[in-house]
């Protein structure tokens, strides 16, 4: 009996499949059964499939009628024998130690999941160290990793770039709707908290995620606002089979309305068309100079509110790739300019409480008086509690 079975659901994906074939083929963990679903595929992937097997006696193929993501990865967990589980989009690939690492993890520590960090187009997306569910914080824990959404996604979504244990898997995932599309892994990972499993990360990346422009998750149309809305009732669904609706309402409306503003923000394509977060405590800054540090989400929002305030003077803008910002309204200055300018605050628009101090301390070190710096934790316009 293999004591990792991975699934990869396939479907037209000629062109990367043999490069995801062989990093699996090519793990330092031999004790491996890859499990290849070929949903129907129209191009040669059917035939690459085969091909394989024919190489490597622990690869089994599968080919059905087309039927989705959701049903290609069920009917693969249906035949899996391992007593851990993993999946690998047909387009992505692996690095050679993922599973022999993940596994040794997740024997060493008792934990139900383990999720590791990814690259996304070799651009490396590291995880925190933490605990995230160990079965007596379910409500806290829904909250904090898919719900708030002024939290940082310490653990994402994604089925892929994890280990299961086979009980986990095989009944979280059978809660996902056949016909679940869109964010079917976000349902797979709210059932595992609902279930109070426990999940670990740890930091180091070994998935690699292509990104395809016509993939299901790139391909982008005003449809978004319907798979929001699925997505939405298929959240509710489970929280309701788990008695958790009534107390988690205010949080899942929250989070629906801010990923719907982002949706909005990308159809109209203008970063002050949608303003999702708001200056906390604002009138501090009346009849003051200001310098707007930062010119991500946070900036832009900022400038939109503090442009229209006729109350604050809004001397510059800066950020720290201010080369690579580029705005019609207003240019974006370097950091430098804070030395020569006329200022009574510097108003930084960041998100995050660490990365706050970092620019902090060095404005000290350039000689600027802390009492003129100034972080608030941005307010989301969509709070309501």
């Amino acid at each position: 009996m293999p004591k990792v079975s991975v699934i990869i659901p396939i479907y037209n994906v000629e062109n990367y499949l043999e490069k995801c074939i062989k990093s699996l083929i090519s793990q330092s963990l031999t004790d491996l059964e890859i499990i290849l679903v070929d949903d129907g595929s129209t191009d040669s992937s059917s035939v690459i499939c085969d091909k394989y097997s024919i190489l490597d006696s622990r690869i089994v193929v599968i080919h059905k009628k087309n039927g989705g993501l959701v049903s290609a990865r069920k009917t693969g967990l249906k035949i899996a024998k391992g007593d851990y589980i993993g999946f690998v989009d047909g387009d992505d690939y692996i690095d050679e130690r993922m599973y022999e690492d993940l596994l040794s993890y997740i024997s060493k520590n008792g934990v139900d999941v383990v999720n590791s960090g990814f690259l996304i187009d070799e651009s490396s997306i590291q995880m925190k160290n933490i605990d995230t569910a160990d079965g007596s914080l379910i409500t806290e824990n829904i909250k904090k990793y898919i719900l708030d959404v002024s939290s940082r996604q310490l653990v994402p979504p994604s089925i892929w770039a994890k280990l299961y244990k086979r009980d986990v898997i095989i009944k979280c995932y059978n809660n996902v709707p056949d016909e679940q599309s869109y964010g079917e892994d976000l349902v797979c990972l709210l059932t595992c908290l609902c279930e109070g499993i426990k999940i670990k990360t740890i930091e180091k990346a070994y998935y690699h995620y292509v990104t395809r422009m016509d993939s299901i998750s790139n391909s982008r149309s005003y449809c978004d606002f319907y798979k929001e809305s699925s997505l939405l009732l298929s959240v509710e669904k489970i929280l309701k089979r788990y008695g958790l609706f009534d107390e988690l309402k205010v949080y899942l409306e929250e989070n629906m309305l801010f990923r719907m503003s982002k949706i909005l923000e990308m159809k109209l394509k203008n970063p002050f068309a949608v303003q999702k977060y708001t200056v906390k405590n604002i009138e501090l800054l009346y009849n003051k100079k200001i310098i707007l540090y930062g010119a991500g989400t946070v900036g832009k929002d900022y400038y939109a509110e503090l442009s229209r305030n006729k109350k604050v003077d809004l001397v510059s803008w800066v950020d720290i790739n201010y080369k690579s910002k580029k705005l019609d309204c207003r240019s974006i200055d370097s950091p430098d300019i804070v030395m020569s300018e006329n200022f009574d605050y510097i108003l930084i628009a960041v998100i995050d409480r660490d990365m706050a101090e970092m620019i902090k301390y060095h404005l000290i070190q350039k000689g600027i008086e802390s009492e003129k710096i100034i972080w608030h934790e941005p307010v989301l316009l969509a709070k309501k509690h």
